[in-house]
């Protein structure tokens, strides 16, 4: 009696690299797993094949299909929509693989690779053998939607028909990416980067709230102290601070790019604090007589200082002397 054999898609895994069909593998994921695949990036899936029934099964060729949400099986070749075959080795079409790379019971027969979806070789097992099918393809972005499932199996064209036991299901990621001006980036999501500027003098901070772009705003301080140091609190905030004699005694940035100074009272300034998130206050010292003033300007500072002292007080010493002679 004949035992009639059965040929069984038993194993695949997903694999990364580029490198002969027969060099250590970079795996994406553990044998047997699904997994996420950004479109428009070449890989490679490979298959085990597995005789069940100890039949002796007719040497067959097979080539590659795939499905997309359920939509039913298709060819995959090298102008196929949805999924296309491409070169991902640098082992050529219809490569002999000799090492036996997933699981697999009895015997290993040497499968092949390809990069048209249709190794040209048969292979013939025998009652029991196992061999692997290894295929470079692609998801072609233009086809697919972000989240879509691709499922993959191996037919036969000729000899014994091949039941896809296991079969691998791929998620589809779409890539975005974008440019801009930034002199740094840190990714926060894909496209997207954030940047922070330091310096002293000007304030410049910049930050990027969406993929591509660089928003940038910044004021210059201007007055007679020395600034001395900025620092960036938030993204889009930048804060200096001042020291000097009869000079500015406080700055603080409420909004991005828009310096706020105050001078009240008379004698030696002492330190200020911060009242808000976001907000930086430097601390100044100095010695004079300061007469109240504030500049609510952008990026500028105003300073009332020894002069209008002066003629104030010589005002004070006319008055007192009118009254004297009074």
């Amino acid at each position: 009696m004949v035992t009639t054999p059965v040929l069984s898609q038993s194993h695949f895994r997903w694999r990364t690299d580029a490198d002969t069909v027969d060099a250590t593998p970079t795996w994406g994921a553990a044998e047997d797993t699904n997994w996420t695949q950004p479109a428009d990036t070449n890989f490679r899936v490979r298959f085990t094949v597995q005789e069940t029934a100890g039949g002796n099964p007719a040497a067959a060729t097979v080539k590659l299909q795939a499905n997309l949400q359920g939509g039913g099986f298709f060819d995959v070749t090298t102008s196929s929509t949805i999924v296309k075959a491409v070169d991902a080795s640098s082992s050529t079409e219809d490569t002999s693989i000799v090492t036996q790379r997933l699981s697999g019971t009895g015997g290993y027969i040497a499968g092949r690779y390809s990069e048209d979806g249709s190794p040209a070789s048969t292979v013939n097992l025998g009652a029991t053998d196992n061999t692997e099918w290894e295929f470079g393809i692609q998801i072609v972005s233009a086809d697919v939607a972000h989240g879509n499932t691709i499922t993959l199996k191996v037919v036969a064209l000729s000899g014994t028909a091949i039941t896809a036991t296991v079969v691998p299901s791929l998620t589809v990621q779409q890539v975005s990416t974008g440019t801009g001006t930034l002199a740094a980036q840190s990714s926060a999501m894909a496209g997207a980067g954030t940047s922070s500027s330091t310096g002293t003098g000007v304030l410049a901070a910049q930050s990027s709230a969406i993929s591509g772009a660089g928003d940038v705003t910044g004021g210059a301080i201007t007055g007679d102290g020395v600034l001395l140091s900025q620092s960036s609190t938030a993204a889009g905030l930048g804060v200096s601070s001042s020291t000097g004699a009869g000079a500015l005694a406080v700055q603080a940035s409420a909004l991005a790019g828009v310096g706020e100074s105050a001078w009240v009272g008379t004698g030696v300034l002492l330190s200020q604090a911060s009242a808000a998130a976001g907000v930086g206050i430097s601390s100044s010292t100095g010695t004079g007589t300061l007469i109240a003033g504030a500049s609510a300007l952008l990026g500028a500072g105003e300073v009332i200082g020894s002069v209008v002292t002066r003629v104030i007080r010589a005002a004070l010493v006319r008055i007192g002397r009118l009254m004297n002679r009074g």
